[in-house]
């Protein structure tokens, strides 16, 4: 089993990021398919997924990222990685809201 463990540093509150994160799952539905379950625990928003689980836990100006890969999720970690530096990086410029 792989892990991904990333920090990035935002340019918005734990509430704004939120707002953002919500937003970006409504846009993207293909996430439904993977994702079996997805809820808030506070400020952690953690799941359980078709190719592992974990949680993306928001603060004021910075978000972690924990997620431990079954067997499935590690033969594309390359490619998780990537997308979330890609969008995850994004939180660093203050207009995208």
């Amino acid at each position: 089993m792989s892990v991904i463990q990333k920090t990035f540093k935002t340019k918005f509150t734990a509430q704004e990021t939120k707002q953002i994160i919500e937003k970006f799952l409504r846009e993207l539905p293909i996430l439904n398919a993977v994702i079996d379950k997805l809820e808030w625990q506070g400020n952690k928003l953690c799941f359980m997924s078709k190719i592992g689980d974990g949680h993306v836990e928001v603060l004021d100006y910075m978000v972690n990222i924990f997620i431990k890969l079954n067997f499935a999720g590690s033969m594309i970690q390359s490619k998780i990685e990537s997308t979330l530096d890609q969008e995850f990086l994004k939180l660093e410029e203050k207009n995208i809201i």
